[in-house]
């Protein structure tokens, strides 16, 4: 999840909001303790139990939301989340300035995403790479939420011997008409190659 200027204020107040739950649950946790141990004094409550048990409910809240509930449509609609979920596995083919955009390759790609945190790993024919940083990002021009990421990628023992490691960035858009997700690549400049790949969750 990326803290925009559009999303800024809706996301601090959903954090307020989740303190609150938070206190209310700590403060009912207390009140049955209370009820339970009535000669347990109030302010070793308060210092022991109350402020912690806050932090600690907030924290399992947080941790629900980032690996969960984030998925649930009723945060994008109030403007908390603002990327498409894209978790899970994608095959589909892509093609390479390396031979003149001439022959379609495989490719297969796993997205893990949370709330606050997304990786990409991807296989090709040659190569593998994996995510070295990734955001999702609005366009200027248009509107369209992109997934953007740069990415390192290692040869496999058997690819052609021109093939190092390299790093290189890469841009995803989904169609949620399609469900395709579609792009370009480029290489670092020890390879100065780029691409187009299509893909499709499975």
């Amino acid at each position: 999840m990326r803290l925009t200027s559009e999303n800024y204020e809706n996301f601090s107040r959903f954090v307020i909001i989740l303190v609150a739950i938070s206190a209310a649950c700590a403060f009912s946790l207390q009140t049955i303790i209370t009820k339970v141990a009535p000669n347990f004094p109030f302010w070793p409550q308060f210092f022991l139990l109350e402020i912690p048990a806050t932090s600690a409910f907030f924290w399992l809240f947080f941790e629900l939301f980032d690996k969960y509930f984030w998925k649930w449509k009723f945060f994008r609609t109030i403007g908390i989340v603002d990327g498409p979920d894209l978790s899970g596995n994608w095959e589909g083919k892509f093609k390479s300035s390396f031979d003149n955009f001439a022959t379609e390759y495989p490719v297969t790609m796993t997205i893990t995403q949370t709330a606050t945190k997304i990786e990409v790993h991807t296989q090709f024919n040659q190569s593998r790479s994996g995510s070295l940083t990734a955001s999702f990002e609005k366009s200027n021009i248009d509107g369209t939420t992109a997934l953007f990421f740069f990415y390192q990628n290692r040869p496999k023992a058997d690819a052609v011997e021109t093939m190092a490691m390299h790093e290189g960035a890469c841009m995803l858009v989904f169609d949620p008409t399609t469900k395709l997700l579609t792009g370009n690549y480029y290489s670092g400049r020890n390879r100065n190659n780029h691409g187009e790949m299509t893909l499709k969750k499975i």
